[in-house]
């Protein structure tokens, strides 16, 4: 757990809790994590062996993915559905965090859900300006309605309308 960046930073007892409450589970080579279109609830952290998504319309397999990754995590805290199907190139040993757990863990240990929080965050920050980037290269450039002020202050630790008040967590 201690290799996958969305654990990073959690304290030793809070990585002992998630990783008891977690389910071991094994995959074969050519089983799927996770499918495309598929609602999720739950991610799979791999232990060991390699996966990659699999590109639905060619059939052409990813980037192999190894130890430390996280697969479908956001499941593990929202309703999604998946947008490609992952499956296991070898054999897998896979630690699974279903939302249902997840939701108990993080309700018990409000630093917890703080953790995944300030991570998901820092994503859409990440996204926000990559996808700024993109923006800008276009030709003919129209600038993307992202209000700087809002990326400065979230940067800085502020919050915006979407992160106030208290984290609503799906029990689904």
């Amino acid at each position: 757990m201690l290799s996958a960046q969305l654990f990073t930073g959690l304290q030793p007892m809070q990585l002992k809790v998630l990783a008891l409450h977690a389910d071991r589970v094994a995959f074969q080579a050519g089983e799927r994590l996770v499918g495309e279109g598929e609602e999720g609830d739950a991610a799979f952290l791999v232990v060991s062996g390699t996966v990659a998504a699999i590109d639905s319309e060619t059939g052409e397999t990813g980037e192999p993915m190894a130890a430390g990754t996280v697969v479908g995590e956001m499941a593990m805290f929202i309703d999604m559905v998946h947008g490609s199907s992952v499956v296991a190139l070898e054999g897998v040993a896979a630690l699974k965090f279903e939302r249902s757990m997840m939701t108990r863990l993080m309700t018990e240990d409000p630093e917890l859900a703080g953790h995944f929080v300030e991570c998901m965050r820092e994503r859409l920050l990440d996204t926000a300006r990559r996808l700024r980037e993109i923006d800008e290269a276009l030709p003919d450039h129209a600038p993307m309605p992202i209000d700087d002020d809002v990326l400065a202050d979230a940067g800085a630790g502020g919050t915006s309308s979407a992160f106030d008040g208290e984290p609503r967590w799906s029990t689904h």
